[in-house]
């Protein structure tokens, strides 16, 4: 089983928006839409150039609509900049299929590194965030800096179980 830290499965149809969706607006919206990766065969934004940048033989396969991004959990991951400041209130949604769960370790689904290349509390004074399987269910990490440089981490986890083999909306 793959243990680098990376997702293990299908990624498809990943949304990244300038503020937060009421539930209402999670049904089918564009306003506010900045980035949009369909993974229909690459790691293009279809919205816009946020495109992203695949690393680790990426593959793709069916997806919920059309094709989805077939990550392996070892070396497969995509870098993009979708123009997002994370110190202000932002949603990203995204179909998830993941193939191998192992609750005991994090598999990095999405993430905003900073400047440096640190993840969540890292060695930066600017906020990031990231979307994961941890401990066997979806979280959502933001990191927060104060003016003496300590990060404040805020880890939100997901009241179900993620689905192995099957879509799973986040």
């Amino acid at each position: 089983p793959p243990s680098s830290g990376l997702f293990n499965g299908l990624l498809d149809e990943v949304k990244v928006y300038n503020r937060v969706l009421s539930s209402f607006e999670i049904q089918d919206i564009r306003t506010g839409l900045i980035a949009h990766y369909e993974f229909d065969g690459n790691a293009n934004d279809s919205i816009g150039n946020n495109h992203g940048e695949e690393h680790g033989g990426i593959k793709y396969a069916s997806g919920v609509s059309g094709q989805a991004g077939l990550f392996d959990g070892i070396d497969d991951y995509i870098t993009a900049n979708a123009a997002l400041n994370s110190d202000t209130s932002f949603s990203i949604t995204a179909w998830v299929k993941p193939t191998f769960i192992d609750g005991n370790y994090a598999h990095t689904i999405i993430f905003e590194r900073d400047s440096a290349g640190n993840d969540a509390c890292g060695s930066s004074s600017s906020g990031n965030y990231g979307l994961q399987v941890y401990e066997g269910k979806f979280s959502f990490d933001t990191a927060t800096y104060d003016t003496s440089g300590n990060c404040n981490l805020t880890r939100i986890f997901s009241d179900t179980l993620p689905s192995l083999n099957e879509y799973n909306f986040v």
